[in-house]
């Protein structure tokens, strides 16, 4: 390292307001009270304008960058010029106000030592005069090489999944300020960018790890790489256990009273575009917990009109709520999935060969009441037009034929005829 004190002329910082003060980039705690006419943001960029390396005092331009600056670029600026201010012996600092501030300058001009002084400043003939024409006549800056190679830890909300590749942005240097950064991943599709959040789940980890490096010239990138160094992060495995924990966590462990299939599946079909059907859903479900009403939901499946309802769901316990037509009317059904209780259906009146909307509304929040302890209450008293279906569970099938006939016989629909007429729907 050359003249500590002459190096810090060459430096600008990235300060952190913490309260009032405001902080050096210093692995040693080195801060000022914040002037009034200084930006209240949380991270503002100073540079050099003055050091007395007798005092050790420190005098900063006042700031006049608006670039949000962010705890990455303090934590890049401290990695830079913590151990230059040590070396220099900086013990306190201040931000001018009073004298025109300038421009921070690239690492190409010089900077003059005056050796008769105590204090060092940059000299007048090298900052960069405001007027074009007379910038000109100092002659070419000399551009200055910059090469950088580090590993990374990129968080995964940083990441865009894009088709084919994954990018970044990372500010590398305070110089050449936010770049951005392209992976080829042949795997990637831009639907992942949706359930990217979910990752630190799967792999326990908030971050993954890459190697960047970046050739510059003057200020200018000439080239850069970056790559994961684990290799292949995203494989198919991992995207398949996303998907199986997206399931758990937003069908399985949901807390919603109802909610629509297809905006919980989202995440999984943009995973997945065969993921999409109700069948899938179910045959998913079953690895996680086995369902006492698993082909009742398939027959109700195979009715269901897709164009006049959209699947609904409740969550603790899970049931699906079903639209099916009959052979006059449209009618509402509600199953559950794993608790042993009997199966709900209602009547509805229809305009125009559709049900109407209102009523649908109106059953939901019904059923939302229902969930709240009082379906023994609703049984006492039910409406004309619903009907509660019991299951038969200690039959060979589980109860299913004889579920499917009373079912078909509520709605109008045709279906084999039982031995015992005797049992019927109550």
């Amino acid at each position: 390292m050359e003249n500590p004190a002459r190096d810090i002329l060459k430096r600008n910082f990235v300060l952190k307001r913490r309260g009032q003060d405001l902080l050096l980039p210093c692995q040693t705690i080195i801060a000022a009270t914040a002037p009034p006419f200084v930006s209240s943001a949380a991270y503002i960029l100073c540079q050099t304008a003055f050091f007395d390396r007798v005092s050790g005092r420190l005098s900063l331009s006042a700031p006049t960058d608006h670039i949000p600056w962010d705890a990455r670029a303090y934590a890049i600026s401290t990695e830079e010029n913590s151990a230059v201010i040590l070396a220099a012996g900086v013990k306190n600092f201040e931000i001018l106000y009073g004298e025109r501030p300038w421009t921070p300058l690239p690492p190409s001009y010089e900077w003059k030592l005056s050796p008769d002084a105590g204090d060092w400043r940059p000299s007048p003939s090298t900052v960069p005069p405001a007027d074009p024409a007379s910038r000109q006549s100092t002659g070419p800056a000399q551009p200055v090489p910059l090469s950088i190679t580090r590993a990374i830890a990129v968080p995964f909300d940083s990441l865009l999944f894009e088709q084919g590749k994954i990018s970044f942005t990372w500010l590398v240097h305070i110089r050449l300020g936010a770049v951005t950064f392209e992976i080829l991943y042949p795997s990637s599709r831009k639907e992942y960018d949706a359930i990217k959040g979910y990752f630190e789940k799967v792999l326990r980890s908030k971050t993954v790890e890459c190697q960047i490096s970046v050739e510059a010239l003057g200020g200018e990138i000439q080239s850069k790489n970056a790559q994961f160094t684990s290799g292949d992060p995203f494989t198919a495995a991992v995207i398949e256990q996303v998907g199986d924990y997206i399931l758990k966590a937003t069908i399985l462990n949901g807390d919603e009273e109802i909610s629509v299939v297809t905006e919980k599946l989202k995440p999984l079909v943009d995973l997945d575009p065969s993921e999409q059907n109700f069948d899938w859903l179910l045959e998913k479900l079953s690895q996680f917990k086995k369902s006492k009403h698993y082909y009742n939901l398939r027959h109700l499946s195979s009715l269901h009109e897709a164009g006049a309802f959209r699947l609904r769901m409740t969550a603790k316990p899970i049931s699906f709520l079903f639209v099916i037509k009959g052979r006059q009317d449209f009618y509402l059904v509600w199953e559950t999935y794993e608790s042993e209780e009997a199966t709900y259906v209602w009547r509805l009146d229809s305009r125009e060969g559709q049900p109407q909307r209102q009523e649908l509304n109106d059953l939901i929040e019904k059923i939302k009441w229902l969930r709240n302890n009082n379906k023994n209450v609703y049984r006492k008293s039910p409406p004309a037009n619903f009907k509660r279906i019991e299951h038969y569970y200690s039959q060979p099938d589980g109860g299913i034929e004889k579920w499917k006939g009373l079912l078909a016989q509520f709605v109008g629909l045709p279906h084999r005829p039982y031995q015992n007429q005797k049992e019927n729907i109550s």
